[in-house]
């Protein structure tokens, strides 16, 4: 993948636990990346680094030149050279350099490769920058996808998305896990509601309409909601929600707390009451499933790929993609106390019976296996 950065959000995250759960199970695994914004995000991205993390082995390149399409001579030497020792390639995050160069490395070399696309091939994101993302789509991705043995999809809302571009038979649904800790009871609090959004920023998270719902909330009770925004995007983009926080006179309301990680990260959740992610598009929403592993109720749209599972056990509130009015109605509806506990039981039980790492590891080795025996 192009990078494993922690700060570039959900996609590496969940690739350090794919590693992680299928060493576990007994396979040897290399993470083949960029050296961009890597290991740690503190370190000299101009040079390479080789280390191990969680029995996996992290081999990470320098990129050549600072084009956001990641070309690295240093990462097409290692994988021309040693593609062919692998029993099976995963390849993550499509429109990238390192996508077009696994895939036609693998494919050369005759070796199964899995493609997964992160949600880039969803409606709607397609239609972003859709004057360059298309024709490279007709001229890369689709050939790639074509070439690909499975097609990695980890929702029914991305299996559809793959389906409508003619590749429905290869898909193979294998849901993102998190670690799973001891379960705790969240002390009933008095007071504002805490609502939090975590993750990566951008324009497809749909915080503006988070922010509208807020600024609703507290025009009919200037008590009624608090809002932490945590996570890390573009620096205009970033610029951009701070001037709407300001202009919406939210400025003593909205607390952002930047990039978190780790013990940081961990206190963010335990001082919620509720998780909010109104996005745009979100092929699965693997900061939501962390936030229900931490006994939080959520509040996600329907364009959310965990969505369904939400909905069905009860674990929070979907609301229309879009629409602030439907997240100020829903987080109203969670400054009821019980509620919210009520809601973050079944979200915790959601994620114990279909989101652990222990889960997603047996999928995943299952398909990597289902790929080996289609090879030639």
């Amino acid at each position: 993948m192009p990078t494993v950065a922690l700060s570039y959000g959900g996609p590496s995250y969940a690739v350090r636990r794919m590693a992680k759960a299928v060493v576990d199970l007994g396979h040897t695994v290399d993470v083949i990346a960029t050296s961009f914004g890597s290991p740690e995000g503190d370190k000299d991205a101009t040079r390479t680094w080789e280390y191990e993390e969680g029995g996996a082995t992290y081999r990470l390149f320098p990129r050549t030149g600072r084009s956001s399409f990641n070309l690295s001579i240093a990462l097409t030497r290692f994988l021309v050279a040693h593609v062919a020792a692998y029993d099976v390639v995963h390849v993550h995050v499509p429109f990238t350099y390192t996508t077009l160069l696994a895939c036609a490395a693998a494919r050369r070399a005759g070796v199964p490769f899995v493609y997964r696309t992160l949600g880039t091939m969803a409606p709607w994101s397609l239609r972003q920058k859709a004057w360059k993302k298309l024709p490279y789509y007709h001229l890369v991705e689709r050939r790639n996808m074509a070439w690909a043995t499975l097609v990695h999809v980890t929702a029914e809302s991305e299996r559809e998305a793959i389906a409508g571009l003619g590749f429905g038979e290869k898909t193979a649904l294998v849901p993102l896990g998190v670690d799973v800790g001891a379960s705790v009871d969240r002390p009933r609090r008095s007071g504002p509601l805490r609502a939090l959004c975590l993750g990566r920023l951008h324009p497809k998270k749909g915080i503006e309409h988070l922010l509208d719902a807020v600024k609703s909330m507290l025009a009919a009770d200037t008590e009624a909601v608090r809002l932490t925004i945590a996570g890390a995007g573009e620096p205009a983009y970033e610029a951009e929600l701070s001037q709407r926080i300001t202009s919406l006179g939210l400025d003593a309301v909205v607390e952002q707390k930047g990039f978190v990680e780790g013990e940081e990260k961990e206190r963010v959740l335990a001082a919620a009451d509720v998780f909010v992610l109104p996005s745009y598009d979100e092929n699965f929403g693997i900061a939501v499933v962390e936030a229900m592993a931490a006994g939080l109720p959520v509040v996600v749209s329907d364009a959310v790929g965990v969505a369904p599972e939400i909905h069905a056990a009860s674990a929070g509130i979907i609301t229309r993609t879009g629409s602030s009015d439907d997240v100020a109605a829903a987080l109203q509806e969670l400054r009821e106390p019980e509620t919210r506990e009520r809601m973050g039981r079944d979200a915790r039980a959601l994620v114990d019976r279909s989101f652990s790492v222990a889960a997603m590891g047996a999928t995943l080795v299952a398909m990597y296996g289902r790929a080996v025996t289609g090879r030639g």
